[in-house]
């Protein structure tokens, strides 16, 4: 903190030893890695002017029960929208992954001052909580957590592969858009947008876009495809070989 004040920082992104986006920023936030740099991007564009912490390790723990969020985070290079809650530590510790402000790194010195330091965790969670009262009151910090936003519909979720932007949905409808699709060429489909895309692994292709049991219309006529989408067809055709290869062994 001392550090990044003195450099004259206008935010400082912390992370512990363990602080990693897949021990915490994808389980507890439930945001996509490749979102992380984009939301504190956006968050420091449409952040309050006295916000002082965003946890990025949290989610919705330590929120008050039933909150509805502050404001929401959305780009179209995002998987899904994010929420952003006022946060005051309702019973959670831990500070692996977190953002602090300039208006924090100019003023904890000071608070430090007035009422001591603990283990920061612990420490910091009171100075979040205006509820802590007693010889050493909380709440002299603005604290905010960010949350992926629960989807309806997995499949609407967006997912940014080789260049290419599209729903999981869409990326399904892609793969299937050359031919009437048998409920085998509908699984491998799904296979391989899943093994693309981790935001998609629980689009329910085959019961969303398949019709009964073995067959799927096509979807209109697509342009050219590009050098991406022609890999992908490719990953399809492959992933279907290996199907037929392994139903032929069986027999």
């Amino acid at each position: 903190w001392s550090e990044a004040r003195e450099r004259g920082a206008k935010s400082l992104v912390v992370a512990e030893s363990d602080g990693t986006l897949e021990q915490w920023w994808k389980p507890y936030v439930r945001g996509r890695s490749e979102d992380f740099a984009g939301v504190i991007r956006a968050f420091l564009e449409e952040a309050p002017a006295e916000w002082d912490i965003l946890f990025l390790d949290k989610g919705k723990m330590g929120i008050t029960p039933n909150l509805a969020p502050r404001f929401s985070l959305r780009r179209e290079c995002f998987g899904m929208p994010y929420d952003v809650y006022d946060w005051t530590g309702q019973g959670v510790a831990g500070a692996a992954l977190y953002m602090v402000s300039d208006r924090f790194l100019l003023r904890f010195a000071q608070v430090i001052h007035d009422i001591g330091l603990d283990m920061v965790d612990a420490w910091l969670g009171d100075r979040c909580n205006p509820n802590v009262h007693g010889p050493i009151p909380g709440g002299q910090f603005k604290c905010f957590s960010v949350a992926a936003q629960e989807l309806k519909d997995p499949c609407e979720r967006v997912c940014s592969f080789q260049g290419q932007t599209a729903t999981c949905q869409q990326r399904i409808e892609y793969l299937l858009m050359t031919s009437t699709a048998e409920k085998a060429k509908c699984d491998a489909a799904h296979r391989t947008v899943q093994e693309q895309c981790d935001v998609c692994s629980d689009c329910d292709a085959t019961g969303s876009m398949c019709t009964g049991s073995d067959a799927v219309a096509a979807p209109a006529p697509a342009p050219e495809p590009s050098q991406e989408q022609a890999k992908d067809v490719a990953a399809l055709e492959q992933a279907m070989q290996q199907a037929e290869d392994a139903a032929m062994a069986n027999k």
